[in-house]
This record gives C-alpha cells, structure tokens and sequence, in this order.
C-alpha cells in the first residue's frame, strides 16, 4: 500500500459543511479560519463516509475561487 506524503503542513480543524451530494465540503481549522475542500481532496475514503463534526487533518492547498483549500483531507475521529 502507499504510504501517506510527509505532512510538513499538517493542520487540524473539523468538518464544519458537508454538501456530500455535491462534492464538496467546508472544514473549520482550529486556527478559526474555514476551508473548502473537494471530494478529490479526500485521503483514503470517499466523502460519503465523512459526517459533519467529524476531526480532520489536512494540508493547505492553494487558494481557490471558494477561498483557503484543503488538501489530503483525512479524518482522524467520529
């Protein structure tokens, strides 16, 4: 199996908005600032096994049109 990049940039922060019908979603960083993410950004699972509320890691991705985004999104609880 693939092992996980090196996770130099790692944040944390919790599923704040999940449009799963969508694609899409929106974390809230524990730095108070929100991310979108994208469905294709998701590490390991799809965004249907994700629910709202749950603690994530990720890596911040490049800024696009919905603002800060998250990459390598990978849940760390439920």
């Amino acid at each position: 199996a693939p092992t996980a990049p090196e996770r130099e940039n790692c944040m944390t922060g919790v599923i704040k908005t999940l449009r799963a019908d969508k694609g899409f979603g929106f974390i809230k960083g524990s730095d108070g600032s929100q991310y979108f993410f994208h469905q294709s950004a998701i590490y390991g699972e799809g965004i249907e096994m994700l629910r709202e509320g749950d603690n994530v890691e990720f890596e911040l991705g490049p800024d696009g049109p919905k603002g800060p985004r998250a990459e390598s999104v990978k849940r760390t609880s439920t």
